[in-house]
C-alpha cells in the first residue's frame, strides 16, 4: 500500500477508560491503550503517522505508554478560559436564536450570557 501524501493524525479521547485492567498482560494487549504501547515499544509507527491521546493526570500511571512523550495540559491557565469564552461566543447566537424571542438576542445580553457560560465551564471545552 502506498504511503499518505501527509501527516495522518489519530486523537484517543480518554485512553484512561478504554483501559482494561487484567490480571495479566496478555488482558492488556487487548485494550487501545495497549495497543500503542506495543507499537511504541516495537517503534512500528510509520513516520507518516501521529497519535493525540488524552487521559487523565492521575490515571496516567496506569497507561503503559511510558516510552511515548507526555504533556500535561492544564485546564485552569487563563489562555483555555479565553478559548472557551470565544467558542461560546461565537456558537451562543445560533443556539439562542433557535429557542428564544428575538429581544433577548442583543449583543449585551448574548455577552453576558456567553461569559456566565464560560465561567460555568471554568476552561473545560467539554461543558462549553
Amino acid at each position: 500500500a502506498a504511503e499518505p501524501k501527509s501527516v495522518l493524525l489519530i486523537v484517543v479521547d480518554s485512553l484512561d477508560e478504554s483501559l482494561h485492567v487484567g490480571r495479566d498482560e496478555r488482558d492488556r494487549r487487548d485494550t487501545v491503550g495497549g495497543v500503542l504501547a506495543d507499537v511504541v515499544k516495537n517503534n512500528s509507527l510509520p513516520s507518516w503517522l501521529r497519535i493525540v491521546a488524552s487521559l487523565r493526570p492521575e490515571r496516567a500511571a496506569a497507561v503503559p505508554l511510558c516510552d511515548m512523550r507526555m504533556e500535561q495540559l492544564e485546564a485552569l491557565v487563563e489562555a483555555n478560559h479565553a478559548d472557551v469564552l470565544e467558542l461560546v461566543r461565537a456558537r451562543l447566537p445560533a443556539i439562542v436564536g433557535a429557542t428564544a424571542p428575538t429581544d433577548v438576542l442583543d449583543a449585551d445580553a448574548l455577552g453576558e450570557r456567553a461569559r456566565t457560560l464560560a465561567q460555568c465551564a471554568n476552561g473545560n471545552f467539554m461543558w462549553a
